[in-house]
């Protein structure tokens, strides 16, 4: 939904000036999970009960749209409400028969993709990747925060000083192990099935000049990640990797990573093609909003 009809203009101009949109995980209101407090999921499950009285269809995928009194008004499967112009009409149904009036978004737009808090001696990488994925208009980004200890472990080694060294496998290991494309995993107990077999980036030192020095970096990247309708042994990504490193004597100023060559398969011609990149952020400020963001809360 938030890679298609709620990344659509239109979609975004009806919600913004005549609903209070609301998304959030019906696992954890129902369940009362993931920092939901018992009385959040008491009204919660008191207005789903609501909807399923009034006969209206529910579930774990669905819009609902009701009232400030929680008077429930329809609901819409996001196997329909995933098309834009369907969930178009189903909103704007509301608008004309309940004569509402359009006004400014209850709540300032913010982006749905965030840096996470972090402090000031630590680094935040922006993972942004796009090919394979399930809408394949719009990529897909994620955050990682190395720590100021973390980033030590990325320096070269004293006795290497002026000479290549490996990355700390264990700290790439975090980036590392998202650079795949955004398909609809397949969960274990553990959350998802993530095992990198490879992860070998080597930085080398190139001529610089300054309060800091510059090294390059190259490497490969194998990993099972496994996704609904891959076998496993057709779920896997390699990609070459390179890029350049910024640091001083006491931590990593910048890192910056493309994933190029990248597959998602078995390493046969079916493969599917994916890219990407590795951006850091030093201390995280949220970017500069753009009007097409919607509101949310």
């Amino acid at each position: 939904m938030r890679a298609g009809p709620l990344s659509d203009d239109k979609i975004i101009k009806i919600l913004n000036r005549h609903f209070v949109p609301f998304y959030t995980s019906y696992e954890d209101y129902e369940k009362a999970e993931g920092g939901v407090s018992k009385e959040e999921s008491t009204v919660f499950n008191g207005l789903m009960k609501r909807f399923y009285d009034a006969k209206f269809e529910t579930g774990l995928v669905f819009v609902y749209v009701f009232n400030a009194n929680l008077v429930p008004l329809g609901t819409l499967h996001v196997a329909k409400a995933q098309f834009p112009d369907v969930l178009e009409k189903f909103l704007s149904d509301f608008v004309s028969r309940l004569h509402i009036t359009g006004g400014e978004p209850s709540f300032k737009p913010r982006p749905q993709s965030v840096p996470p808090p972090a402090g000031k001696d630590s680094l935040v990488l922006h993972v942004f990747i796009r090919g394979i994925t399930i809408e394949p208009k719009f990529p897909h980004e994620d955050w990682i925060v190395l720590s100021r200890d973390e980033l030590r472990r990325l320096l070269p080694p004293p006795s290497s000083a002026g000479h290549p060294w490996r990355l700390d496998e264990q700290v790439a290991a975090k980036f590392g192990g998202r650079l795949h494309p955004t398909l609809e995993w397949l969960d274990n107990h553990d959350g998802y099935t993530v095992k990198i077999d490879r992860l070998n980036l080597q930085a080398a030192p190139v001529a610089s000049s300054g309060e800091f020095k510059i090294a390059r970096i190259e490497g490969k990247l194998r990993m099972l990640r496994t996704a609904f309708s891959y076998a496993p042994e057709k779920s896997h990504v390699s990609a070459n990797l390179s890029g350049y490193l910024k640091y001083n004597d006491r931590t990593v100023l910048s890192l910056e990573i493309a994933v190029q060559d990248a597959f998602y398969g078995d390493g046969s011609l079916d493969d599917k093609e994916f890219e990407g990149y590795v951006e850091s952020r030093p201390g995280s400020e949220p970017r500069q909003l753009q009007e097409r963001f919607t509101s949310s809360h």
